[in-house]
């Protein structure tokens, strides 16, 4: 049994340094929960190693300490498969049509143009209000640092620049984070009842609905755009991180 998850956790160990270089080639390492891929890959190979030499009887692990730990694995790994139940249900929805407003999500501005993130996002949210002329657009988001303009006029000039006309899309310039994204959109919605459509990449629908939910917003769905095929793995897991962070801190 030993020489059997040592081969399992050597395969998930290869796997994931193998992932964790391809990350590296396309976005780097050291931001956005980049560093879990290395750290993972290290773990699942250490744990390979020292099953190995167990099962040579090279070492032996005392089973007040496997136990627990394979326990405390097991249980985790339960919980972020659930999660990833919920996240990915949630961003395979179709959103409710002709809502009385949609909220885009920003995320990344390259200078004043928007990263592929923010791309995918702005080319579903121009999809979605070309098909439902009568539902007014939330540009949510503020401007980092290292961003020439803010989330929020970039994806209204985005949007205009896709024929939506300027006066369907409202602003919101002050946001740091999903939580404030949603916060500061609720409140240029003066009817709690109205019907909100969530535009957002498809692995933080989930989140985004319940935040809104939580932010007095009675009829939410979610509309989620592509993430791109190499983030797609990275984001699933980091959103279930997310969403265990705003659930211990009461976010959710």
């Amino acid at each position: 049994m030993k020489i059997l998850w040592c081969a399992v956790f050597s395969v998930l160990g290869l796997l994931a340094m193998g992932y964790a270089i391809l990350l590296h080639r396309v976005v780097g390492l050291g931001k956005n929960f980049t560093l879990f891929w290395p750290g993972l890959g290290c773990a699942c190979l250490v744990t390979a190693l020292i099953l190995g030499l167990a099962a040579m009887g090279i070492c032996h692990v005392p089973e007040m300490i496997w136990h627990p730990l394979a326990v405390g694995a097991g249980t985790l790994l339960a919980l972020i498969l659930y999660l990833e139940g919920r996240i990915v249900w949630a961003g395979s929805r179709l959103p409710d049509r002709n809502a009385d407003y949609c909220i885009i999500l920003g995320c990344k501005v390259n200078g004043d143009k928007p990263s592929t993130a923010l791309r995918y996002r702005i080319e579903a949210a121009a999809r979605y209000l070309a098909e439902n002329p009568r539902t007014l657009a939330i540009a949510s988001g503020g401007q980092g640092v290292d961003e020439g303009i803010s989330e929020a006029s970039c994806i209204r000039q985005e949007l205009i620049a896709a024929g939506i006309a300027e006066e369907r899309i409202l602003m919101e310039d002050h946001s740091t984070s999903t939580m404030e994204n949603i916060h500061y959109s609720r409140e240029l919605i003066a009817d709690a009842e109205a019907r909100v459509v969530m535009i957002t990449s498809n692995y933080h629908v989930y989140r985004s609905m319940e935040l809104a939910k939580r932010a007095g917003l009675r009829r939410v769905s979610g509309f989620g755009a592509e993430p791109g095929p190499v983030m797609a793995l990275h984001y699933f897991v980091r959103e279930a991180f997310a969403l265990v962070k705003d659930y211990l801190v009461g976010n959710l």
